[in-house]
């Protein structure tokens, strides 16, 4: 999980799907 807004961002959706 970076550390960067679009990074969280991006984390959260590929998680949820």
């Amino acid at each position: 999980m970076t550390s960067t807004l679009i990074g969280i961002c991006n984390d959260i959706n590929i998680q949820h799907g």
